[in-house]
């Protein structure tokens, strides 16, 4: 795929997340050694090496829209919180082993469940990506396979989604351990309950303690060794689902029973269970023959076709000896993997042959065509966007100030305007950013949607106005009356973000946390529809005495211009009067009932306008006035970053100044100001 297939699959992806989850999603292509992973707020999809080589374009595209329903479902299902406590209690090298056995169960929960959230031809795909994986599974008696832990794992992951396992067990223990523990994975797949399902893992986790102890043992390099051989074995998907932070919808919905309801999705994957169901026959009647002393090889085939025979078409006993609770929890567990029940043909342990077919060939998957259309659509929705987008950033605002300053310190200034260039490598990086700022955007965007769209008559503590009795009986405060507050329309807002692009702005980490803060104001306000221009400004770039504006977003907002915000970045010098009066010019010309203006620096003032023979605090004494002209349009507040001393900025901004001192606080420093704002309002 080329890097315009790529960005439109993205594209789609990110559409489907959002209808999927009820919120948006990044959906980003990861460079590194992983086929896909969520860190419960984004979604990363690979390159998919080895299970994507050979693949025709359709097929590639179906096995991409696989993995990341896969990792959609985790975002779903998967309550990260919940997760992130329970693992305390274990030391780091048991809590990579057990994050293993986690993974595992709720691969197949996700799988099981899946039919609930979505359908039709993604669905499909998922059961395409579990086949292709399965198909280029090693058997587990390979001579790779060096322990009765790695094989244990490896059996189950080929049982759950082919239902026939590879290969014979060499190891006797893995073979106890998978009998003494299917009916408990049986069960944990099955359960809705997230918690459930995670004591559910402990139980596992415990019993198969002997088959584990010695990799913890020798710490996490051996656990990590053992993870990436099986991923390059053929035997993990997706080993590498980040632990992050996400809702718990899906555990709310729950039912009391914690469990699904039987049958679900059965008509699909009866080929299946009835593999499984002979496996785990075939498995009990080696273990019993073994246990008996006789020969495995010489009585298995009779055996298990005599048991068959009492079986009622793989009906009754799953595992013989179960009893019928059991069995039906067993047979519920194949939920949504075999994408016309035939997922686990080829290698198989049967010796008679019986589930022997042709070979597999994933390009022969009926939904490839239709994926490919879909993406060929998305590609042209994508160019279209651009061109729309480009048309928009030819625009640039011409404003004439009318205000001159002292000494007409702004009179006949030169100003540079420039649009911020927009190149595809942004993408990546905005989405990198955003998901850090995901856990502090979302609180504003929350805030400012209740405050925007739920405007009410509210009523509020006076000293006139009715008389509150209760309030006056307390005696204990002169705000004894109430009066009726009209609402006040906040939702008719305009905001305009100046940040300081001058050459000091790269120490301290202060760009990084300007760009950071320009960013998640632009996502929370876009989230509500407000007005945005965020402008960079910076001057004696082009030429001394000039100034220099970077318009990167431009009121509508939209994610293109979003973007370009990740290349904001330090330049020359810094012309603060000029460009609040050009702030306050663009925001005298908008109709909203409410204005804003925002302005990020970390110094004085500073440029050759300032120099031109006149005394040296003149760059102060004009930006205060520039300032005091703008509050006449708008609400100001200023915000100074870094351990500079405030004094200047406190003259020229008053009590409208946020002195930030540490960097990574100036986000949720101009959000508490903002809610401070807009609430007065």
């Amino acid at each position: 795929m080329n890097k315009k297939q790529w960005s439109a699959l993205l594209y789609l992806l990110k559409h489907k997340a959002h209808t999927i989850t009820g919120r948006s999603v990044p959906v980003l292509q990861t460079y590194f050694d992983v086929v896909g992973c969520t860190d419960g707020i984004s979604i990363q999809i690979g390159e998919g090496e080895p299970y994507t080589t050979g693949l025709s374009l359709g097929a590639k595209i179906s096995f991409y829209n696989g993995v990341f329903c896969h990792e959609v479902m985790h975002l779903v299902m998967t309550n990260f919180k919940v997760y992130q406590k329970h693992v305390l209690k274990y030391d780091e090298p048991v809590k990579n082993i057990f994050h293993t056995f986690f993974n595992i169960m709720e691969d197949g929960a996700i799988e099981h469940f899946a039919p609930r959230y979505i359908g039709g031809r993604l669905l499909n795909d998922l059961d395409f990506v579990n086949n292709v994986v399965y198909h280029a599974a090693t058997p587990i008696d390979a001579e790779d396979v060096t322990n009765a832990y790695e094989q244990y794992l490896k059996a189950f992951i080929q049982f759950r989604i082919g239902g026939i396992i590879k290969g014979e067990f060499t190891f006797q223990d893995a073979r106890k351990a998978f009998l003494d523990t299917i009916t408990l994975w049986d069960k944990g797949i099955v359960t809705r309950a997230f918690k459930e399902r995670l004591k559910i893992v402990d139980l596992i986790f415990e019993i198969t303690r002997p088959l584990w102890n010695h990799i913890a043992r020798d710490g996490n390099r051996a656990a990590e060794d053992l993870k990436d051989k099986m991923k390059k074995s053929g035997q993990s998907m997706t080993d590498r689902n980040g632990i992050g932070d996400t809702s718990d919808d899906f555990e709310k919905e729950e039912s009391e029973s914690g469990e699904t309801e039987p049958g679900e999705n059965e008509s699909e994957n009866q080929a299946k269970k009835e593999k499984q169901e002979k496996t785990i026959r075939k498995l009990k009647i080696a273990e019993e023959s073994e246990k008996a002393g006789g020969s495995e090889k010489a009585n298995t085939s009779e055996e298990l076709d005599e048991s068959e025979q009492t079986s009622g078409n793989g009906e009754g006993d799953r595992a013989a000896g179960e009893d019928e609770e059991n069995a039906d929890s067993g047979s519920s567990s194949a939920g949504g993997t075999g994408e016309d029940g035939e997922s686990g043909t080829g290698s198989n342990t049967d010796s008679d042959g019986d589930d022997e077919t042709e070979a597999y060939n994933p390009n022969d998957y009926e939904g490839a065509e239709a994926n490919e259309r879909e993406l060929e659509k998305s590609v042209m929705e994508v160019e279209r966007a651009a061109r729309e987008a480009e048309a928009v950033e030819s625009e640039i605002p011409t404003i004439a100030i009318t205000n001159y300053g002292i000494k007409d310190v702004c009179k006949g200034v030169r100003c540079y305007d420039a649009n911020a260039k927009y190149e595809e490598w942004m993408e990546d990086k905005y989405d990198g950013y955003v998901t850090v700022m995901k856990t502090q955007i979302k609180p504003l965007s929350s805030y400012l949607r209740r405050l925007f769209h739920n405007e009410r008559e509210e009523r509020v503590k006076k000293h006139a106005g009715k008389v509150n009795i209760k309030r006056l009986s307390k005696n204990n405060s002169a705000r004894v009356f109430d009066k009726m507050v009209e609402p006040g329309n906040k939702s008719d807002t305009a905001i305009f973000m100046l940040v300081d692009e001058s050459a000091s702005m790269n120490s301290s980490g202060s760009m990084t946390n300007a760009r950071l803060a320009a960013i998640g104001l632009a996502e929370a306000l876009a989230s509500v529809g407000c007005p945005l221009y965020v402008m960079g400004f910076t001057a004696d770039q082009n030429s001394n005495g000039a100034a220099n504006h970077q318009h990167y977003v431009k009121w509508k907002n939209i994610r293109r211009e979003r973007v370009k915000l990740a290349d904001m970045r330090p330049r020359a010098n810094n012309f603060d009067s000029y460009s609040i009066r050009t702030a306050a010019e663009m925001l005298k010309k908008r109709s909203e009932t409410h204005k804003m203006l925002i302005v990020i620096s970390d110094g004085t003032p500073m440029c050759s306008a300032y120099d031109r023979g006149y005394r040296s605090d003149i760059g102060a004494e004009d930006t205060k006035l520039a300032i005091k002209d703008a509050e006449k349009v708008c609400s100001v507040f200023g915000v100074l970053v870094g351990n500079q001393d405030p004094k200047v900025h406190e003259y020229m901004y008053g009590n409208n100044l946020m002195h930030i001192k540490k960097p990574e606080e100036l986000f949720s420093g101009i959000s508490k100001q903002l809610r401070k704002i807009i609430k007065g309002w």
